[in-house]
């Protein structure tokens, strides 16, 4: 290994090692607590009133609070809930036959917290909360009585978090990895070049082909910025029309169809690659990277993160989509080569 791929690696070592410490000693205040019931509907009307369970938070800060019942059987009745501070304040409310909740990101201050489960077993109990609470109709779900609300018993358990949300955190920790993946990128790179480094460059036609295709990329990502800002405007005029997608999503298949643009146009036109560069080992190293990508996207789609309360989210299909791009670069590369292969053998023969 060179002296400045070795200087590479220990700033890589370095950077690792201090996110491992930062990773380990950085203070985490979580609160969670369950609890479980036998609910009983008899003539319209729940025998057990409510729950309140509570959770005391021992420091001020942002955190998130999140309130599952998803996994017991469909009841045939609704759950409202609300939480309430050390003051009786009520800073959230919710209803939902099977749900799991999860609050943007709240500045609580140190105390108590109060989670106010009720069970609303008729559609009049049920407009009562929603009035009483505030609840608009894309906030609630209100079933028709007779294909819902019935008499009979139902387990439930209801489990209540208030999580920390460590944005500035988990953002430090992303710039990291990024910083991370880039000095690795560099290793790798100057691993895969033959010969001493930078013994070649990209010849004159490979850099105008080279400043094509980012010309090429660049427009395409012009374009789908401005179809993108026509869906959210189209969005807002219809009002009830809600994107699909998370921002971020959105921005990550820009992103990737820009990159997919330039790599194909490059890869094409021979000048994607430098004559110095070891091409099965990077061709390797692609298939290394996408079979993770795809195999952590699976995992996501599986476990249900790739779609929360109906929109596709970045953390659960990201790993997926750049699976799938990387894919995409692989088919052009093999697709190239079988066609240089071709050209060679007409000329042979």
């Amino acid at each position: 290994m060179s002296k400045k791929n070795k200087i590479v690696l220990a700033c890589v070592m370095g950077i690792m090692f201090v996110l491992s410490v930062v990773l380990y000693f950085f203070p985490r205040h979580n609160y969670s607590t369950n609890t479980t019931v036998m609910v009983e509907i008899e003539d319209g009307v729940a025998l057990r009133g409510k729950l309140q369970p509570t959770i005391t938070v021992n420091k001020s800060g942002e955190y998130v609070m999140i309130m599952d019942w998803m996994d017991n059987e469909e009841p045939s009745f609704i759950t409202g809930i609300f939480v309430t501070d050390g003051n009786g304040n009520e800073i959230f409310s919710g209803t939902g036959s099977l749900a799991r909740i999860e609050t943007l990101p709240k500045k609580l201050s140190k105390g108590k917290y109060r989670f106010n489960i009720e069970f609303l077993a008729s559609p009049e109990a049920f407009d009562a909360f929603a009035k009483q609470h505030g609840l608009d109709d894309e906030e609630t779900v209100n079933p028709v009585a007779s294909d819902f609300y019935k008499d009979g018993t139902a387990f439930m358990k209801y489990t209540v978090s208030v999580r920390e949300s460590g944005q500035q955190f988990t953002l430090a920790m992303l710039i990291g990895a990024m910083i991370v993946g880039i000095l690795l990128t560099v290793i790798i790179l100057n691993v895969s070049r033959k010969g001493e480094a930078c013994s070649q460059v990209y010849d004159e036609r490979q850099i105008v082909n080279r400043g094509k295709a980012y010309k090429y990329a660049f427009i395409t990502m012009l374009i789908y910025m401005v179809l993108l800002e026509v869906c959210y405007a189209a969005a807002d005029f219809v009002g009830s029309f809600k994107m699909p997608v998370d921002n971020m999503t959105l921005i990550l298949v820009g992103i990737l169809i820009s990159v997919l643009v330039y790599a194909i146009y490059a890869i094409l036109k021979d000048a994607y690659f430098r004559p110095d560069d070891n091409r099965s080992f990077l061709f390797g190293f692609y298939i290394v990277l996408t079979v993770m990508d795809i195999v952590i996207g699976i995992y996501h789609v599986i476990n249900g993160d790739a779609v929360k309360d109906g929109m596709i989210t970045f953390f659960g299909c990201g790993g997926l989509l750049a699976g799938i791009a990387m894919a995409i670069l692989i088919a052009v590369v093999i697709i190239k080569r079988v066609q240089d292969k071709r050209s060679e053998a007409d000329e042979q023969d």
